[in-house]
């Protein structure tokens, strides 16, 4: 199994910089440990993750392309393997110099269970159509960056799970982005289907040096005995399209169990 994660991954990184040269592939690998609790490490969860993203845009930026693949590999017990995939189209209609209303069309497999099918395949598959204005905003005639309203509907369609209800959610976001790096953005969740209810909150954060790039994202749900999420992230630019990053995720801040670190320090390569 080694040898062929190897391979794996020696491949991955092959293919990558072969494929592509300035058109908007950025392949990355990321090793981590998962299911680290605060009182038990008996059953800590080693893993390796090769991903791979594409972006551009056509008819002069008018149409926007983004995919991405992520291939989750654990090394412990049977080597459970899973494939994280999204794929997204966004039409841009520029309403003037400084307005741009965007119709989006996603679409999100997570995760599709390669490896093992103890219980049968296990796979959630969610189209996301939404809508974006944004606005570049001006305070006493001085730019202060753009600022963001976006309403997505996320569409559970597809779950190996007969008896499940099918389920439509609501997510309402408002951001800013500004001209010195910073970014931060406020996302309320509800359920609309089959229930209509508030399901929690999503803050994200930003901040883009140059040199070093940082993230923070906290999701609180409604039901605080799951407990709060964190998720900080920390990017160093060694040189032009190469970087390196640390990430940690925090489940069950405050809550009513153990709280669960997943770190994992991955390298990215854009081309």
């Amino acid at each position: 199994m080694k040898k062929l994660l190897f391979v794996f991954v020696a491949l991955f990184f092959i293919a990558g910089f072969t494929m592509a040269e300035d058109v908007g592939i950025t392949v990355g690998l990321e090793v981590g440990v998962g299911n680290l609790t605060t009182v038990d490490d008996s059953n800590i969860e080693p893993y390796v993750m090769p991903n791979i993203a594409f972006e551009t845009s056509f008819f002069d930026g008018a149409l926007d392309l983004y995919a991405e693949l992520a291939f989750t590999i654990g090394i412990y017990d049977d080597n459970p393997m899973d494939l994280y995939a999204y794929l997204e189209l966004a039409y841009n209609f520029f309403l003037g110099p400084d307005s741009t209303l965007t119709f989006i069309l996603g679409n999100e497999i997570d995760p599709l269970m390669i490896s093992p099918w103890d219980d049968g395949p296990n796979m959630i598959s969610i189209l996301r159509p939404g809508i974006r204005f944004t606005q570049d905003s001006c305070l006493n005639y001085n730019r202060i960056g753009e600022l963001y309203a976006e309403v997505i509907v996320p569409i559970v369609y597809l779950q190996f799970n007969p008896n499940a209800d099918m389920v439509i959610n609501l997510e309402p976001t408002l951001g800013w982005d500004s001209l010195f790096g910073l970014g931060l953005s406020i996302t309320p969740l509800f359920a609309l289907v089959p229930d209509f209810e508030y399901s929690g909150l999503v803050f994200f954060a930003s901040f883009d040096g140059g040199l070093v790039h940082a993230e923070l994202e906290v999701v609180i749900p409604s039901e605080m005995d799951y407990g709060i999420t964190a998720t900080p992230e920390v990017a160093f630019n060694i040189f032009d399209g190469f970087s390196a990053y640390l990430r940690c995720v925090v489940d069950g801040i405050a809550g009513n169990g153990d709280m669960v670190l997943t770190p994992g320090l991955g390298i990215r390569y854009s081309f």
